[in-house]
């Protein structure tokens, strides 16, 4: 049997070339006269044979292992895989920095997870590798070798760069790849000194200014949280998210900061402690320095503790929004007490020396005070003659008007207060009738050795917005002027100039509250006076005190109302009491050892309608003072009148006609110019009839 010499073929008989690779049979004839006989294989070739055969089917095995491990599409398989099972661990294996060994550390790995899963980065980096895988299978390796050309192999997308299938050196023969990375280089911010910044949770630097740059090392593109710490004097705190990619980013973590000053009383002899945001710091707040950093949009808040002579005071939290913060002081329960303590030993002692006619008790007063109490003292004890009865029933503060101030190494405090008493003036043949009256002052304070005590008492007409009853109150301290009072020897003409001073005098000060209380009291509808409603009291209590020098006591209620009312009703005329009223038949009635009774009267005037009576005036020497105590009418048909010529023309303007007698009745005629007057004598009624005979 012959075979093919090039491909091995058994050979037909007969056949000129070969059927399987068509060689032709050309040696035949020189070949037949050859015979070449064939002997079986020997065991020791056969054994060779099987270990060739089996060698190459093992190197066979082994190219396309080796060419299944470095295959890029095995790779671009494997980091899919850790994308999706987030491991870090393979991921950092995988990834490599292009042009450096340095390694990709754990927080990097973290940040690139969270930017390549984000749907619209993922799909770009997929796209990007299979367009790179393709370029691989279409034969030669068309991926870049430099950063020139990785620039401008990834035009097309804009996150196309982040991961290059980048070719390295093979094994053997074989060519090999790596998941490459352009790593992006930091640079890092702040604006206070003493920040510390940070990745993630690792540290990165602390700043040594307020205008600090730094680069740090070169990170894989990703989402990263960056943080500043600056520990001042309270600890403050900036973080923020960022993405990172390209050829550089830069990361400026600035604060809001600022620096804020202390408006603060007191010395720096004081323990303090000033908190913000509720955490005490170790910062003096009677230092000259400014406190901070802190921020200043509106998050953080202070206030301060400091531990005063009279007991620990803590301000009012502010939020710090500007470069200067107030520190006002919340009233607290220590404060109140000794506000309480001042007020009640003030007031004892002003009661006690009121009494004794003695200010060397009050020596430690303000000298204004001094001289306010010195002249009612010398009133009461020797330009009067009654006693007089005072005690205070209660005290009424606005916790809300305390102020307290530092000035010239002393501590003051100035606060509302409303004085809450009761009087008498009575004498010996009268009854005690003790009247409640209220006073407001803004009482002055000083701290003293022994504590706070009352310096001054300014009048105030201000009200409260808020209110807290005190526990002070006295006893009832009592007084007996020393003057004599000659009253004996009073006749009609003294008497009716004391009546006329005191009437003009009680007219003039109305004048005077009209014009002040003028748009406050002219809509109360005083006419309609309402003992509950409060601006009715109030304003009654003002004329009450202001009429107080010309109105007795024991009458002032029902007179000052009757003034108040005729001066403050929107009406055209409303009825009061003045020194015309006593221009008509003044006589002195009686008179008592401190009191007298005069009568005058009250005649027919056409114009007014006026009923005809006579008034009696009653006064009472009280406070050293002629005083209004008290007013009544008596009808003239109970009380007919006796009127002369001198009762009519108290003014010297007529001019006397004659007296008449008609029909029993009398009369007298006077005239002013050409017109002739007839007024009956006993009631002043005019008779017209009369008056037209005489036309």
């Amino acid at each position: 049997m012959n075979f093919c010499k090039e491909c091995g073929n058994k050979l037909e008989q007969g056949k000129e070339s070969c059927e399987n690779c068509g060689t032709p049979v050309t040696q035949k004839a020189a070949n037949e006269g050859k015979v070449k006989t064939s002997q079986p294989l020997t065991k020791e070739k056969k054994i060779k044979l099987s270990i060739g055969i089996g060698a190459v089917a093992v190197l066979i095995g082994l190219f396309l292992f080796i060419s299944h491990l470095t295959s890029p599409e095995r790779l671009v398989n494997q980091f899919t895989e850790a994308v999706e099972k987030e491991d870090t661990k393979k991921l950092a294996k995988l990834l490599n920095y292009r042009d450096t060994d340095e390694e990709i550390s754990e927080t990097e790995i973290q940040g690139f997870l969270k930017y390549i899963k984000e749907e619209r980065v993922a799909e770009h980096v997929s796209t990007s590798l299979d367009e790179q895988l393709a370029a691989i299978d279409e034969g030669g390796n068309k991926l870049p070798t430099n950063i020139e050309e990785a620039i401008s192999f990834v035009t097309s997308s804009f996150t196309s760069d982040l991961i290059l299938l980048e070719e390295k050196d093979g094994f053997l023969f074989f060519d090999s790849y790596q998941l490459a990375v352009q790593p992006v280089d930091v640079y890092l911010s702040t604006n206070l000194v003493d920040t510390t910044l940070f990745m993630a949770d690792e540290e990165v630097v602390t700043s040594d200014s307020d205008d600090f740059n730094y680069q740090m090392s070169s990170i894989l593109p990703g989402r990263y949280t960056f943080r500043a710490v600056n520990s001042g004097v309270t600890e403050l705190e900036l973080e923020e998210e960022y993405e990172v990619y390209g050829s550089e980013e830069h990361i400026s973590l600035y604060f809001d900061a600022t620096y804020v000053f202390l408006d603060i009383l007191g010395n720096d002899d004081l323990e303090n402690r000033v908190y913000i945001n509720g955490e005490e710091t170790d910062f003096n707040a009677f230092s000259e320095d400014p406190i901070g950093p802190v921020l200043a949009d509106g998050s953080m808040s202070l206030y301060v503790e400091v531990d005063f002579p009279w007991g620990t005071m803590k301000s009012t939290e502010e939020v710090i929004e500007s470069e200067y913060v107030s520190t006002n002081f919340e009233t607290n329960d220590e404060l109140l007490a000794s506000i309480e303590t001042a007020v009640q030993e003030h007031l004892e002692l002003y009661l006690d020396s009121w009494e004794k006619n003695d200010l060397s008790q009050l020596e430690h007063v303000a000298s204004n005070l001094t001289n306010n109490y010195s002249k009612e003292f010398q009133e009461l004890h020797e330009e009067t003659s009654d006693y007089h009865d005072k005690q205070y029933t209660g005290i009424t503060l606005d916790p809300t008007s305390i102020t307290v101030k530092y000035l010239d190494n002393q501590f003051t405090l100035r606060a509302k207060i409303k004085d809450h008493l009761s009087k008498a003036t009575y004498t010996e043949e009268s009854n005690r009738n003790m009247r409640g009256f209220i006073e407001v002052y803004d009482y002055d304070f000083i701290y003293g050795q022994d504590g706070w005590v009352v310096f001054n008492k300014l009048n105030t007409n201000g009200s409260m917005q808020e209110t807290m009853e005190l526990d002070v109150s006295t006893d009832v301290y009592t007084l007996k002027g020393e003057l004599e009072v000659p009253t004996a020897s009073l006749d009609t003409e003294e008497a009716k100039k004391i009546a006329t001073t005191n009437l003009q005098q009680i007219n003039e000060k109305m004048y005077e509250l009209q014009d002040e209380y003028n748009m406050e009291w002219f809509g109360l509808n005083l006419l309609d006076f309402d003992s509950n409603n409060e601006d009715h009291v109030d304003a009654l209590e003002i004329t009450i005190e202001e009429l107080s020098d010309y109105i007795h006591p024991e009458a002032d209620k029902t007179l000052s109302q009757l003034y108040l009312s005729a001066y403050f009703c929107e009406c055209d005329v409303l009825f009061h009491y003045t020194e015309n009223d006593l221009n008509v038949g003044f006589e002195l009635v009686e008179t008592g050892e401190e009191s007298f009774v005069a009568s005058s009267l009250e005649l027919d005037d056409e114009i007014f309608l006026i009923t005809p009576g006579t008034n009696y005036w009653e006064y009472r020497f009280h406070d050293g003072n002629w005083k209004l105590y008290d007013v009544s009418w008596v009808n003239v048909d109970e009380e007919p009148f006796s009127l002369t010529f001198d009762d009519i023309n108290y003014n010297n303007e007529y001019d006397f006609v004659e007296e008449i007698t008609v029909d029993g009745v009398d009369y007298i005629v006077y005239r002013y110019d050409d017109i002739h007057f007839v007024r009956e004598k006993e009631t002043s009624y005019f008779n017209r009839e009369l008056m037209e005979e005489y036309q």
